[in-house]
C-alpha cells in the first residue's frame, strides 16, 4: 500500500512559544488519542515532532492509504479529529 508524508502545523503561530490553551491540551490530547487509534489499525505509521530552522514546531506523519484519492481524507482524520481545522501539508 502507498504511503504518504504530511506536516502537521500548530493553528496558532505562537502556540509552541506560548504555550497551549487549556482548549488547546484538551484538542491535543484528542488528537494524540485519534493517532493511537489509526496507528493500532496500520493507518498511521509513524508521528514525530520537529523543528524548522526559525523554531517554528510542527508534526509529521507517515501514513498508508489504499491510492492518492484516498490518502487526503485519511491525513484530515489524522490531523484534525479533534480540532476540526488542520493544517495539513
Amino acid at each position: 500500500m502507498p504511503r504518504y508524508l504530511y506536516t502537521l502545523h500548530a493553528t496558532r503561530a505562537d502556540m509552541v512559544a506560548t504555550g497551549m490553551t487549556a482548549a488547546e491540551l484538551e484538542a491535543f490530547e484528542a488528537h494524540g488519542a485519534h493517532l493511537e487509534r489509526l496507528a493500532a489499525e496500520g493507518v498511521v505509521l509513524l508521528v514525530a515532532r520537529a523543528m524548522d530552522a526559525a523554531g517554528d514546531g510542527f508534526g509529521l506523519a507517515i501514513i498508508e492509504a489504499p491510492d492518492d484519492d484516498a490518502a487526503p481524507a485519511l491525513a484530515a482524520s489524522a490531523m484534525g479529529a479533534s480540532t476540526g481545522e488542520p493544517d495539513g501539508r
